[in-house]
């Protein structure tokens, strides 16, 4: 097993040196602080969904006349605190694995923390095409109500 030294050279002929080391600490520290913060926020959304069962009786009739249930609305919250808990984990597991990596010179925490970096970008990027698909589908169904008009 390789350590990660100052000017580790791997098979592939790349090195870690200390600057390289320096820009890890310090990406895996905002990634740290970043997925915290986000932790913090799914723990508002979830007392804010708590909130919202305590006091559903209270709003029930200003989404029944809007024509939504309280279930609907419930389900989506639930649904968007889900979608918000992935990126938010794998960021936050990327930066321990990173920090302890370089604190402990150990290629398989480095190797674990790049893979929770690799997942972050792949969820963020799959849901923004999601994302950019709806708008797409919103903008043709606009162009088309403006066309009938």
């Amino acid at each position: 097993m390789e350590t990660l030294d100052n000017n580790l050279t791997g098979q592939d002929g790349m090195r870690l040196n200390s600057a390289d080391r320096g820009f890890i600490i310090e990406m895996a520290k905002w990634a740290r602080f970043i997925s915290i913060v986000g932790f913090i926020f799914l723990g508002l959304g979830a007392l804010g969904l708590l909130t919202g069962f305590t006091q559903a009786a209270m709003y029930e009739e200003i989404y029944s006349e809007l024509g939504i249930g309280m279930g609907l609305v419930i389900f989506v919250m639930i649904l968007f605190l889900l979608l918000y808990f992935f990126p938010i984990f794998y960021l936050y597991k990327a930066s321990a694995n990173l920090l302890y990596a370089m604190r402990s010179s150990s290629e398989e925490a480095m190797t674990e923390g790049f893979k929770f970096f690799k997942s972050h970008y792949k969820f963020m990027g799959i849901f923004m095409i999601v994302i950019l698909s709806f708008y797409a589908i919103a903008l043709l169904f606009g162009l088309a109500a403006m066309a009938m008009m």
